[in-house]
């Protein structure tokens, strides 16, 4: 009974005091963000070339961008690069800049360049160096390759605002074209006039030539032919010991020749053929953002490399190296501030239908590098095992080694393999056409490792794919060791590097460039052949955000007038010390709190 009275009594207390109080409002605060920051950056190329002594790069693309979320400001550049042959092939854009170039190309002037590589420029009188056999004089133009090269054009572009923006650049594709050189394509020639006059010259190479009626015309016809192969790729004298199948003549490519090939066929396509071709695809590099996302991505497309195209005929190389489509990408989520990297490796195809009988083997290590690739051994994932990468033994060209069969080679290096072709992986090396008579096609090939993603001093989040580097006709310089010349070839003069500032040639036509004429030959190098490094793409992105809190006085829930000065207080004589509004709801709530009394003592 006490209870229920103390209850009522406070109850109404709590009712007189709720009507008595008004509320004066609410303090709160605003969630606001301080900061909202990103920079990222890409890059790709096509191709990173050392050429005959001569270093020079092609299809760059490269972008860069910073974003300020809150002050809306957002800055980027975008460049492609079609060649360093013509520095002018660049194309760069930017935010409201004049200056910007969307689209440069160098089709006329890569003409130029090529035109001095293959000594082939009008006015351009290259020394006599030797004479040929038979009658004729031997231009040091004569030993170079002819060089036929298309670059694509390069762009840049940018767009949009601080809420969605793109800046895109593009290095364009490449071929290169390297044809025999004009001593070697012209010996075809002459040798198709020659098994012309002998009336064998219509005959398929199989079941004609080989494996046919045999006559004292064909004997001299593949004989003849026998020894151009044999000059074409080095020194005829050298001694083969082992299979015959180490000697690339009409035995070792008859059970890959295409059944139409006839010998005319055979010989056109050593006289108007290439030694190399290289097809490229472009490069790119991209930043992009809006208020989801911010991107950054290169990607590489690959290409493909064919040594002594169509030799075999019906479009058919010696060897095909396909190098797949790789990119690196990092994205961060702007609600959740994390970067995501992402990586595609490249892979390695390597075919031929002679694959087993040309010399695969590993790569020798000289200073805890793979061959010449410039890759670290440690970024192998093949062990080394007495010294050798795999246990596996290395070609050393010039010279007939003693290596071990296919079957054995492609297990210890760890490689993929299938009918007429092998694939290498990140950290992977193979080397090919190292041994013996094919030692001037000496090539090396190597995928780099596969790399974890990293963190770079400024917070942003790196990952980039792996690289290939191969390196073709590694051996050249003794290419021309078995050719028929007379004269003075012998004084210093190497074929791999015959580009080079220490070749007659090199310093001849190292000075017909630069200058006015806006042209480059690229940086003098001492490796030897083509080596090239491609399949590399970079992308690196990062952010910053802080999010604060504007505090606020407690304000008014309703706008109320301005309440007037009070006057002073009387003392009381009498009336209510609350207002007159107030009295139904202290009757109503004392009428409650009675009948809420009553009905307890009933009940008690």
């Amino acid at each position: 009974m006490r209870k229920l009275r103390r209850l009522g009594v406070g109850g109404g207390a709590a009712l007189l005091a709720a009507a008595l109080i008004a509320p004066a409002g609410v303090a709160h605060a605003d969630t606001t963000t301080v900061t909202d920051q990103y920079g990222a950056s890409a890059a790709s190329q096509v191709v990173d070339l050392d050429l005959l002594g001569r270093h020079v790069s092609f299809g760059a693309a490269d972008v860069n961008s910073t974003l300020d979320a809150v002050t809306k400001q957002v800055n980027a550049e975008a460049k492609g690069l079609g060649t360093l042959l013509v520095p002018a092939s660049q194309a760069i854009a930017r935010f409201n800049d004049p200056a910007s170039v969307n689209k440069a190309c160098a089709l006329p002037q890569v003409d130029q360049v090529t035109g001095l590589l293959s000594g082939t420029t009008q006015g351009l009188n290259l020394p006599v160096v030797g004479n040929l056999l038979g009658g004729g004089a031997l231009s040091l133009g004569g030993l170079l390759p002819k060089l036929d090269i298309n670059v694509g054009c390069a762009e840049a572009n940018v767009g949009g605002n601080a809420d969605s923006f793109l800046a895109e650049s593009v290095g364009g594709i490449l071929q290169i074209h390297v044809a025999l050189p004009q001593i070697v394509s012209g010996l075809a020639g002459t040798l198709r006039d020659t098994v012309k006059g002998l009336g064998v010259d219509g005959l398929p190479v199989v079941g004609g030539l080989l494996g046919g009626q045999s006559s004292s015309a064909v004997t001299s016809a593949t004989s003849s032919i026998n020894n151009l192969l044999g000059g074409v790729l080095g020194n005829v004298n050298l001694p083969v010991v082992g299979n015959v199948t180490q000697v690339l003549n009409l035995n070792t490519i008859a059970p890959a020749l295409a059944p139409a090939t006839t010998v005319d066929g055979l010989l056109k396509s050593l006289q108007d053929g290439d030694l190399i071709r290289v097809d490229l695809g472009v490069a790119t590099a991209r930043n992009a953002g809006d208020l989801q996302s911010y991107l950054s991505q290169a990607v590489a497309e690959g290409g493909s490399i064919d040594i002594l195209p169509n030799l075999l005929g019906s479009g058919k190389s010696l060897l095909k190296i396909d190098v797949m489509k790789s990119d690196a990408k990092v994205s961060i989520d702007r609600n959740t501030m994390q970067a995501v990297p992402a990586a595609t490796n490249t892979l390695v195809r390597i075919e031929s239908a002679l694959l087993p009988d040309l010399g695969l083997s590993s790569l020798p290590i000289v200073g805890g590098l793979l061959g010449s690739s410039g890759l670290p051994v440690v970024g192998s994932v093949v062990p080394v095992i007495n010294g050798l990468l795999g246990g596996i033994p290395a070609a050393i060209p010039g010279q007939v080694t003693g290596l071990l069969g296919f079957d054995a080679t492609v297990k210890g290096l760890g490689l993929n393999a299938g009918d007429g072709y092998i694939e290498l992986g990140p950290g992977m090396s193979v080397s090919v056409l190292c041994d013996g008579l094919v030692a001037p096609l000496c090539t090396e090939i190597s995928v780099g490792a596969a790399s974890a993603p990293t963190t770079t001093a400024d917070g942003r989040t790196r990952i980039e794919s792996s690289a290939v580097t191969i390196h073709l006709l590694k051996g050249l310089n003794t290419l021309t060791a078995g050719l028929p010349i007379v004269g003075g070839l012998g004084n210093g003069l190497n074929l791999g590097t015959i580009l080079g500032n220490g070749s007659p040639i090199g310093g001849l036509v190292s000075g017909l460039v630069g200058g006015t004429t806006g042209l480059s030959l690229g940086e003098p190098t001492d490796v030897p052949g083509i080596r090239i490094s491609l399949a590399h793409a970079v992308a690196e992105a990062g952010g910053t955000k802080v999010m604060g809190a504007n505090e606020e006085k407690a304000r008014q829930l309703d706008p109320v007038a301005a309440a007037p000065i009070a006057a002073p207080a009387l003392p009381r004589t009498g009336g209510l010390p609350v207002d007159a509004t107030a009295i139904p709801v202290l009757l109503g709530a004392s009428a409650g709190l009675r009948t809420l009394v009553r009905r307890r003592r009933r009940n008690a």
